[in-house]
């Protein structure tokens, strides 16, 4: 499964990569669903049999912030502690979602994970 980070590290350093002018994309925001498979592989030793399922169904339907949200939920109840890299890539996801209707409630979870539930 590292490959698959290797290559989400490499698509998103190839992205601003280019022979013309620099580019003025921010190659630190993460999409959704790379955000997605990152904390499915970081969280997946949390994830019971039912949700794993439920997660990757989600996942492969594009269902991502579902999927997010499902493994946060389960990270809080295992009371886990994500990886500093993987929680800092989050909190930047996240502030790409300053005040829509999800943040709050997201936010919220991030902190409770961050100070061990």
């Amino acid at each position: 499964m590292t490959g698959y980070i290797g290559a989400i590290r490499d698509t998103e350093r190839s992205a601003g990569s280019s022979s013309r002018a620099p580019s003025t994309v921010d190659l630190s925001m993460t999409s959704d669903a790379n955000m997605a498979w990152l904390l499915a592989i970081a969280a997946d030793v949390c994830l019971t049999g039912h949700e794993r399922t439920r997660t990757f169904v989600e996942l492969g339907c594009g269902e991502n912030h579902l999927a997010i949200e499902r493994i946060l939920n389960a990270v809080m109840s295992s009371r886990m502690t994500l990886p500093v890299a993987i929680f800092d890539r989050l909190t930047r996801w996240l502030d790409g979602y300053a005040d829509s209707p999800e943040e709050p409630r997201l936010r919220t979870m991030l902190a409770e994970i961050r100070s061990g539930c």
